[in-house]
């Protein structure tokens, strides 16, 4: 009589890797706050020049944004300033945060110390900072380009500085949103990037990468 045919051994699976989600969460949260931060510098004296200086006259709105006084080239270099002074604390800070989850993501996955920091792995940290701390001065830049073209609109349209208000309201949401697609785009690439290189430095050359098709 024969054997009985032997059963296939099931192939062991490697832990599945953990997003960084509380990394995310902290540095969405962080650079909301700057966004913040910049809406507040703005909308004060943006609102202020224009409820004194708008004017009511159809005729006299084709050429009035110089006339309602804001000095754009001022405004720009201060929430320049603000960005700047928070750019590498934040970016540093994430870096560090990102870091440490795959470190330890790594070590737990491969069942190795993966203390130790490779010079692929600084060199990638140190590339997340400089393109993050470029991103967030960019978010400067595009909020003051945003109000400005709704200032000039609303000078065009005759707006009334409460719907003016409520239109830069809005602007500084989509600054917002825009915030929270950096925070996750960025900090999931950066724990992309580190898993690939601490892969290589276990030794580990292929391997199959998984997503969310996102």
């Amino acid at each position: 009589m024969p054997p009985p045919p032997s059963r296939p051994r099931r192939r062991r699976l490697a832990p599945r890797p953990s997003p960084p989600d509380s990394a995310e969460r902290i540095y969405a949260a962080e650079l909301r706050r700057l966004v913040r931060d910049l809406s507040r510098a703005i909308l004060g004296p943006v609102l202020a020049k224009y409820a004194r200086n708008a004017p009511q006259d159809a005729d006299t709105r084709s050429d009035a944004e110089d006339k309602i006084g804001i000095d754009w080239g001022d405004l720009r270099a201060r929430i320049g300033s603000i960005a700047i002074d928070q750019a590498e604390l934040l970016a540093d800070a994430q870096a560090g945060r990102v870091n440490r989850h795959n470190q330890r993501d790594m070590n737990r996955i491969l069942g190795l110390d993966l203390n130790a920091e490779p010079v692929a792995v600084r060199a990638a940290l140190a590339r997340f900072r400089r393109e993050n701390v470029a991103l967030i001065k960019s978010i400067a830049v595009d909020l003051h380009a945003d109000v400005r073209n709704v200032v000039r609109q609303a000078v065009s349209k005759g707006t009334r500085v409460e719907d003016l208000r409520a239109e830069l309201m809005e602007r500084f949401g989509v600054s917002e949103s825009r915030a929270d697609l950096i925070a996750r785009d960025q900090t999931l690439k950066a724990n992309a990037d580190l898993s690939k290189l601490r892969h290589e430095e276990a030794g580990i050359t292929r391997y199959v990468w998984s997503t969310s098709k996102d």
